[in-house]
């Protein structure tokens, strides 16, 4: 779970994939239950959309919400808590897609960053 949680992303045709480890590669698709997990156990929305927490733009934060929805839907995972996953992930991008929304968040995931 700690490599689903990197601060650079690395998006590949089926999911996103954390750059920043040197054990994953292009190959390596992270299997539901880690994204599942990943996802209800992210501090910001950034984390839960597997995002860096950097200024995004909206059309990135839709493409990186649909990879990641698609992967922890309820009707298409059946790994427990999906459906919460798939609601935290709804919640991320409402807040994430409106840019205003989006930058008041940054600073606050920065914020939390620093102090951590």
């Amino acid at each position: 779970l700690k490599a689903l949680k990197s601060s650079r992303v690395l998006l590949t045709s089926e999911l996103a994939l954390p750059c920043s480890y040197n054990s994953w590669t292009m190959a390596h698709k992270p299997s539901a239950e880690d994204l599942v997990g990943a996802v209800l156990q992210a501090p910001n929305h950034f984390d839960a959309l597997l995002l860096p927490a950097e200024p995004t733009s909206p059309r990135s934060i839709r493409r990186q919400y649909l990879k990641v929805a698609l992967a922890v839907h309820p009707d298409k995972c059946n790994v427990h808590k999906a459906g919460e996953a798939f609601k935290r992930l709804s919640d991320a991008f409402a807040v994430l897609h409106n840019p205003e929304s989006q930058e008041a968040h940054l600073r606050i995931a920065k914020a939390a960053q620093d102090k951590g």
